[in-house]
């Protein structure tokens, strides 16, 4: 295989391997639900409720005395006095970093292997 090829290949391969690999994790709000909602817009929250059951929900919103969103296709509300935690998906940036660093030293890696392949194995 020539080495342009089998550098696109390896750094086709790193950069899809990576695509996916932006690590998401749960962010604890400190403030009340009322106050969360109030403040911010979120996309998507987890809530969890007194009796532990948490709910995934899609454009979530305040209803009265309810958070109310889309969890699995149908909207659901919970009342705001049963709810113990919200969360929202944040980056887990030192997840993301080491990813991140591991494709960069991964492709210098291969283009100085191809690099000296190419040297050594031309076909001249």
């Amino acid at each position: 295989m020539p080495a342009r090829r089998f550098i696109a290949l390896v750094l086709l391969v790193l950069l899809a391997a990576q695509g996916g690999c932006t690590a998401k994790k749960w962010n604890t709000q400190q403030v009340s639900p009322e106050e969360f909602m109030a403040q911010e817009r979120p996309d998507r929250i987890r809530v969890t409720t007194n009796g532990g059951e948490q709910l995934d929900l899609r454009s979530p919103h305040v209803v009265q005395d309810s958070i109310a969103g889309s969890y699995r296709g149908e909207t659901r509300c919970v009342a705001l006095e049963d709810v113990t935690r919200i969360e929202t998906r944040g980056v887990n940036w030192v997840v993301t970093g080491v990813v991140w660093g591991l494709v960069v030293v991964g492709t210098v890696a291969t283009i100085a292997a191809a690099g000296s392949w190419n040297m050594n194995m031309s076909w001249n």
